[in-house]
């Protein structure tokens, strides 16, 4: 794990400084706040193809990323931000949207954005290749800039999958590869029930062949989108207990 502190830099500027930690953790983005003093943290877990940090900002401030930042980006992602605390406004794709406690929006940093806070905030954010998400989500871009609210199906899959990846330092390849699946899982279940616009999965598994409309097992489904067993009984089954076990057509949790 790799972690940034203001707290461990009091004799340099705090804005010089974090501007600086935030390009080299997420990619090229212009920082700005009123209070020259900032607290900010950031711990970042490296999980494989992707990147996990859970970030602290304690004043009020605004990201942007430029046109100049984005044309200049040679690694193409998408962030998913779960916000803990404060709140959002994010200009993006042509959208503006407003963001609280619980909410998470996938942002393209193909594309320019800001994000603005009148307060400070707590989030988390999953640095995701494209060509990764492709994987799951064919047409990612659908789901960019639309906000997924707490209590929307499968959110509290995704939160759930999150906050026990974050908390959980093991260095083990196996681990990586296992949080790296359960993330890619669970934001497909919860960014394609969201946005009618998402398609299913490309075919790259035994299910490539299978009629999508035909109902199947839960255990095979589960094993299909990488659910394991222990996290399913602990965290998905209970929301799902009313569902009809189809790939394709699920209904909204109870």
């Amino acid at each position: 794990m790799r972690s940034w502190s203001t707290d461990t830099h009091t004799e340099v500027n705090h804005l010089v400084y974090w501007r600086e930690a935030i390009c080299e953790a997420i990619f090229e983005l212009d920082f700005t706040s009123k209070d020259e003093g900032v607290a900010a943290s950031m711990q970042q877990h490296d999980l494989g193809p992707l990147k996990l940090s859970a970030i602290s900002i304690g004043s009020a401030h605004s990201v942007v990323r430029s046109q100049g930042a984005a044309a200049r980006e040679r690694q193409p992602h998408l962030n998913l931000n779960w916000i803990r605390s404060g709140a959002w406004q994010v200009d993006h794709y042509g959208r503006r949207v407003d963001l609280g406690p619980g909410d998470m929006v996938l942002l393209d940093n193909r594309q320019p954005y800001s994000v603005t806070t009148e307060h400070g905030s707590e989030h988390i954010v999953a640095r995701l290749p494209i060509e990764w998400v492709r994987c799951w989500l064919p047409s990612p871009e659908a789901a960019v800039a639309r906000v997924v609210r707490a209590g929307d199906p499968w959110h509290g899959v995704l939160e759930a999958t999150l906050t026990e990846a974050i908390r959980d330092d093991r260095g083990d390849e196996a681990w990586r590869r296992l949080c790296t699946q359960q993330i890619g899982g669970a934001a497909c279940r919860t960014t394609r029930a969201s946005f009618t616009a998402a398609s299913v999965p490309p075919s790259r598994t035994a299910f490539s062949n299978m009629n999508l409309m035909r109902p199947v097992s839960l255990p095979r489904w589960r094993s299909h989108r990488a659910i394991c067993t222990r996290f399913w009984r602990r965290r998905a089954r209970p929301m799902c207990r009313n569902f009809s076990p189809c790939v394709c057509n699920m209904p909204a949790p109870c």
